[in-house]
């Protein structure tokens, strides 16, 4: 009875001398039979590799397959703070009043007093977008956020260009109002317009050796800032203020003017170029 015998894993050099027929044995293999079933084999042992790939990318946790782009979390602060810019900047007021609490209390730093309640905030807010017009937007360049707290870098946009000095920074605070999450307290810090620079660590020094020289004053000035401040008004309006009052008045009302007068020119110069390029 005739057998036929394949070797796969004989060398090169064996498997010429056997297909010469000039092997040990005097067996002669078909070359046509060997290649095909070696091709077979190599076939075979890359789609079981394929598969078993495949089937360790299914099996990997979620957040090992997003390592890089991770999705964001449903119902948590940054979520919040990013639909907050998201509906500033589509003016979606009910959708808005939907996210911020009852007793929100938002401090812009920009302004001597923080906006409390909902009304008072959405009101800001609604003067805010008006100020901003239809081609102003925020973007929200990195969103942040742990179980209760977020915090944000902005800047402001015109047709999608940076306007300069308007970047900022802001933490937002968020609590549960039955299932939904909320905004409660919110702090901005803007940029200032003004880079005083080194003057600034000028101001700091005399200020800090103000301090060390008059301990017992600093201490209570740090203790009870607003007491003083309004002692020092006091003195204000009862030695300085019938003399000064009427010099402010006077340049008030001077640069009142200036600005109305700036106003009106303004206003020929963008009446001026609509009539020329449009």
């Amino acid at each position: 009875m005739a057998h036929t015998i394949t070797f796969s894993c004989l060398p090169s050099s064996c498997r010429s001398r056997m297909n010469s027929g000039t092997g040990d044995g005097g067996i002669a293999l078909n070359t046509s039979i060997f290649e095909r079933r070696s091709q077979f084999a190599q076939k075979e042992i890359k789609m079981q590799g394929i598969r078993i790939h495949d089937r360790r990318k299914l099996t990997l946790p979620c957040t090992m397959r997003n390592e890089t782009h991770p999705t964001p979390r449903s119902n948590s602060p940054g979520e919040r703070a990013s639909q907050l810019y998201e509906r500033i900047n589509d003016k979606k007021w009910q959708a808005l009043e939907e996210i911020i609490s009852e007793d929100c209390c938002f401090e812009d730093y920009s302004f001597p007093t923080p906006f409390k309640g909902n009304k008072e905030v959405l009101l800001f807010f609604k003067q805010l977008t008006s100020s901003m017009g239809n081609h102003v937007k925020f973007n929200p360049k990195h969103i942040s956020d742990d179980d209760k707290t977020a915090w944000v870098n902005w800047h402001l946009e015109w047709k999608g260009n940076e306007i300069p000095f308007t970047r900022g920074c802001s933490f937002y605070e968020c609590s549960k109002d039955g299932d939904r999450l909320v905004i409660r307290k919110a702090q901005v810090f803007v940029e200032s317009p003004i880079k005083p620079g080194g003057i600034v660590l000028i101001l700091l020094k005399n200020i800090t050796s103000l301090f060390d020289n008059f301990p017992t004053q600093t201490e209570r000035f740090l203790k009870s800032p607003h007491a003083i401040v309004q002692w020092a008004m006091r003195i204000y309006y009862i030695f300085l203020a019938p003399f000064i009052s009427t010099l402010l008045e006077s340049y008030i009302n001077s640069w009142k003017l200036m600005a109305r007068m700036l106003s009106y020119a303004l206003s020929m110069i963008i009446f001026i170029l609509k009539l020329f390029f449009h």
